[in-house]
């Protein structure tokens, strides 16, 4: 028995009955009224079987039973539907994952035994090779999702064939890997960390090793060059750390690592990089040595999530606010895997690396309820200094009818139209300006700035629970004299409906 809390019904399936065995029937109460439904293809009689509202797929699960049975349906209100189990996908040691908000997926690039250099996705219910193997990165590279220009961006790695560190930009817009050609780039390196950093709309690398020893140089990738930082001072150099980046404090966040060739101990720092330079943190307490980190962030909770396994591998599960680490309150990850957050799900993606030959365990994370946050992303462009802005005025949590979106900085008096979409994107305008959500998704509200450039679009969030988690994304357009084509545009506002 379970309650579908959408629909306002209890479901009941299957169950022992007397005299005549286990049932395969399917009822449902209304609060007054018990209804037999009457489905063409349903799971097969059981009892002594689970069953849940699952909130991820907002259908009412049952799963086993007695004698054996270890299948899986959904009940969607009007039908059953038997869910497969997810494909089995080998993950090694050194295999990497990033989530593509774009395109809702997990990709992951493997380097396990025959797998080497593969790529697959994960789309909330099962794992899809969608590429052969390419370059000649057959592990310890470093992967990340540029939201600014949507796709996921490979730099380094190990080629075992040939033996050596590698240096180069592979590129994977959700159909195709290419090879970048940068003038200046990193040298050759293994075991670095990357993260994108929303804001400033770069990805931003730091660290690794070569057979030469280790780096603690800090680069920024923009699209289509390499630009090393010139700072006064950083993290130490280290390889086997992990990064993410917080968009709520606008921070690249870094821990841990391993200094020291050979390696004879283990870094507990954590550090921040604001886009001109790197602060140490001094937390109260912080997770201690960590080997085979993962980091992301999660906007369920509003933190960065790291695991990792002590030395003495154990599993280790912490969550960053800004100030300090305190332990999260996790049960069930696997100790050594990699981390992604699914904003589409709202859920964390943890996938076991087991080495080269064993099938890999799929686990997922859902946090009890979304937090509501609205984050700028990517960069606007006008044709003088001052570009238009756009922020939230508020917080787009459920039943909040003053929500708004503000925007600042645009031409006295001039006509506007703000775009929101469920998808963001990165299709090209004119130069480096973009379009940083989906027009063929997209509504318009018309907007007409005040003598200041300023207006205020009320964007009211309902009530209704079914919004709980789900993202939007914002963008204005702006009357320009000057400009190409007439228009300047404000950077990208993604706002995530919640508590």
């Amino acid at each position: 028995m379970a309650y579908d809390p959408d629909r306002q019904r209890v479901v009941v399936f299957g169950g022992l009955a007397v005299g005549s065995g286990p049932s395969a029937d399917t009822w449902e109460w209304d609060g007054v009224t018990w209804t037999r439904r009457e489905v063409g293809v349903a799971p097969p009689p059981r009892s002594v079987h689970g069953m849940a509202f699952c909130t991820k797929t907002r259908r009412v699960t049952v799963f086993g039973g007695d004698h054996g049975l270890a299948d899986t349906w959904e009940w969607d209100g009007a039908k059953w539907l038997e869910r497969t189990h997810p494909s089995d996908v080998t993950v090694g040691n050194t295999s990497s994952t990033v989530y593509d908000i774009q395109r809702g997926r997990t990709v992951l690039y493997s380097d396990a035994g025959s797998l080497r250099g593969t790529t697959w996705e994960w789309d909330g219910f099962d794992w899809r090779q969608v590429s052969r193997p390419v370059g000649r990165s057959t592990g310890r590279q470093a992967l990340v999702f540029d939201g600014a220009r949507g796709e996921t961006v490979l730099f380094g790695g190990h080629s075992a064939f040939e033996e050596r560190q590698l240096d180069e930009t592979w590129l994977w817009d959700g159909s195709n890997w290419r090879q970048a050609s940068p003038v200046e780039r990193p040298s050759a390196r293994e075991h670095h960390a990357m993260a994108f950093d929303a804001v400033r709309s770069r990805v931003v690398l730091f660290g690794g090793q070569a057979s030469g020893g280790l780096f603690g140089d800090t680069w920024t990738w923009d699209g289509i060059s390499w630009e090393r930082q010139s700072i006064p001072a950083g993290p130490p150099a280290r390889a086997y750390h992990a990064a993410a980046y917080d968009p709520l404090r606008q921070r690249v966040v870094l821990y841990g690592g391993r200094p020291g060739l050979p390696y004879g101990g283990y870094f507990t720092d954590t550090w921040e990089w604001d886009g001109t330079g790197w602060t140490e943190m001094h937390p109260p307490s912080h997770p201690g040595p960590l080997l085979d980190a993962s980091m992301t962030f999660d906007a369920s909770r509003g933190r960065v999530l790291l695991l990792g396994n002590s030395p003495a591998r154990t599993s280790s599960m912490w969550e960053w606010d800004g100030t300090t680490w305190t332990p999260a309150d996790v049960v069930g990850a696997s100790p050594n895997a990699l981390m992604t957050y699914d904003v589409a799900r709202q859920e964390i993606v943890g996938v076991e690396r087991t080495g080269a030959t064993a099938a890999a365990t799929t686990w997922l994370l859902q946090a009890p309820r979304a937090l509501a946050v609205a984050v700028a992303y990517g960069t606007g462009c006008a044709p003088s200094g001052v570009v238009p802005t756009i922020t939230g005025y508020g917080r787009p949590t459920l039943g909040n009818p003053a929500f708004a979106i503000d925007v600042y900085d645009g031409p006295p008096g001039a006509p506007a139209v703000l775009l929101l979409s469920p998808s963001p994107a990165g299709a090209p305008l004119y130069g480096a300006c973009r379009f940083l959500v989906e027009l063929q998704t997209s509504a318009v509200v018309p907007t007409l700035l005040n003598a200041g450039g300023f207006a205020t679009v009320p964007a009211p969030i309902p009530t209704s629970l079914g919004l709980e988690g789900i993202p939007f994304f914002a963008q204005q357009f702006l009357l320009w004299p000057g400009a190409p084509r007439g228009l300047a545009a404000s950077q990208g506002l993604g706002v995530l409906v919640g508590v």
